[in-house]
């Protein structure tokens, strides 16, 4: 797989699109949440140009935060490699106007996230990789964020009108962890199916790890989740790599930014596959806004 950088950023989204996420219907209780599945209407795809009044959002969250996630992200000690993914936010250690416009897309979020593409191309073989991120915001610090089942909330089930997407914990290996930098670890499974409208459904399942980061020892303001695909069986899926941000917004809140970068077979359905990914992104936002939101409640 040829990773983009810089010139060509490496991408997300979500290929999600062609991941469901498959319920072994565990006995636990996120497991019988995830079993329901939230519908929801597909959105064209859009850039940060194409978000109503984005520009006269005046980024909040401080700058110090920002260069510190662009600084130390790529020293910890992650299972995979994500520097193309934080390319996408970062120039040489040094925030850059995509990690602004998240800022600015996460305050007007509200409770629907929208994704945002970030990067598309066709390779070979009908392969396609693309990058899509969203940004939410709630009224919750990071170090409380840290505390909720964020793998609970990215494993919800969802429905589409062309595409369903089901997932679920296959193994919580956080009791094997040393050190205080890294405080969860789970493996995930995810199921997608696609209709294609010509008598065609693409069906995949694919197995990633997940694992939750404090970025910087002693500073409880900004969390990194990754998630990277493992074991040989991932169907048309050659990446699946995501980062979650959670960052202080400075004022009593936390936005979590997500990027999903995804190099995947298509089978001759590029622009469905598209369509599909910015759907996934979405809601995945939002099965994390609305998560963190209740859990934040119950708190």
């Amino acid at each position: 797989m040829n990773v983009l950088r810089k010139e060509f950023p490496s991408i997300v989204g979500l290929l999600i699109a062609l991941m469901v996420i498959s319920c072994d219907k565990e006995s636990s209780d996120s497991d019988k949440d995830s079993a329901e599945s939230v519908f929801f209407t597909s959105n064209a795809i859009a850039n940060f140009t194409d978000v109503d009044g984005l520009a006269e959002v005046t980024p909040i969250i401080p700058t110090t935060l920002q260069d510190t996630f662009c600084s130390y992200a790529l020293k910890l000690p992650l299972k995979s490699d994500f520097s193309a993914e934080v390319d996408f936010l970062c120039d040489d250690g040094v925030p850059n106007d995509n990690f602004r416009n998240f800022d600015r897309l996460g305050q007007l979020s509200g409770d629907s996230p929208r994704s945002i593409k970030l990067f598309s191309q066709e390779l070979e073989n009908n392969v396609t990789e693309a990058v899509y991120g969203t940004a939410t915001r709630v009224s919750i610090v990071p170090k409380i964020v840290r505390l909720a089942p964020i793998q609970s909330f990215i494993t919800k089930n969802s429905t589409f009108d062309d595409v369903k997407i089901e997932g679920s914990i296959t193994t919580d290996m956080t009791d094997s962890l040393g050190g205080d930098l890294q405080f969860s670890k789970f493996e995930l499974k995810y199921n997608t199916a696609i209709d294609t409208g010509a008598d065609k459904v693409i069906e995949n399942s694919h197995a990633t790890e997940f694992n939750n980061y404090q970025v910087q020892g002693g500073n409880p303001n900004i969390g990194l989740g990754t998630e990277h695909l493992i074991g040989e069986s991932n169907g048309d899926f050659k990446t699946y790599n995501v980062i979650t941000i959670t960052i202080a917004d400075g004022v009593g809140g936390s936005f979590l930014i997500s990027l999903i970068h995804v190099v995947a077979h298509h089978h001759g359905f590029s622009d469905l596959i598209q369509r599909s990914t910015a759907d996934i992104a979405s809601s995945q936002g939002t099965h994390l806004y609305r998560g963190v939101s209740a859990f934040q409640e119950g708190q």
